[in-house]
């Protein structure tokens, strides 16, 4: 765990001209397709779930192959589009479409897929597997320290999931105002959302946009943290 830790400020140490351009790149791209699922329902948040995969895909791939010493330029983040590029959309599309049907369900189920299928991107891009094996191998290999990994997820993206909780709260109590403008009552409610549609997408958008600014500053840290515990399960054992 401490190394994996470490690795983040290492790896960021010793490669900020790649990361800069990288995780920009990464961010603009991403950015994009989450600003189109905000302005287009329905179909952007499906785009969205089909292109993440691919993108962060081919970011993993390009900071692994950094790590190992590779010349890697930052625009080979968007390799995940010319290597398995079927496979990391289904990766990305099929283990985000369980993760938030287990969350309707119960939420520590939801936690446990999202933790277990972390590395699943990275086997995709790296070993070239289909998506099924390498969200099954993912699972089972980091299932056996789960809670470490839950450990160094929950520290390296710290920053993200201190804004969605708080996000989470503004956004509770925006709609429990509503409620109560409402006296409670369901129809009104429903009622006032419609006439507040213009209010309520522009709060969402600038929620959406800060937390892309609050995500292009973790991926700086958390690329090299996740590529250390990627090749640290995954990779060439240590002799």
């Amino acid at each position: 765990l401490g190394e994996c830790l470490a690795a983040g400020w290492s790896f960021l140490g010793a490669n900020t001209g790649f990361l800069m351009g990288a995780v920009l790149l990464t961010w603009i791209t991403n950015s994009l397709f989450v600003v189109l699922s905000v302005a287009v329902p329905l179909v952007g948040p499906l785009i969205l779930l089909c292109f993440n995969g691919v993108i962060m895909g081919g970011f993993y791939l390009a900071c692994l192959r950094r790590l190992r010493g590779e010349v890697v330029q930052s625009t080979e983040v968007f390799c995940g589009f010319k290597v398995a590029f079927v496979q990391l959309l289904l990766t990305g599309l099929v283990s985000m479409l369980l993760t938030e049907f287990s969350f309707c369900c119960l939420i520590l189920p939801a936690v446990y897929l999202a933790v277990a299928w972390a590395f699943a991107l990275p086997l995709v891009a790296d070993k070239k597997m289909s998506f099924w094996p390498a969200m099954e191998l993912s699972r089972k290999v980091v299932t056996r320290v789960w809670f470490e990994a839950f450990a160094l997820m929950l520290i390296a993206f710290l920053p993200i999931l201190f804004f969605q909780v708080f996000n989470l709260v503004m956004t509770g109590k925006f709609f429990f105002g509503l409620y109560d403008e409402a006296n409670h009552n369901w129809q009104q409610l429903a009622q006032m959302m419609q006439s507040k549609t213009g209010e309520i997408q522009k709060l969402t958008i600038k929620a959406t946009m800060i937390g892309q600014g609050v995500l292009l500053l973790n991926l700086f840290y958390c690329a090299g943290v996740i590529i250390r515990a990627y090749e640290n399960l995954f990779g060439p054992k240590k002799s």
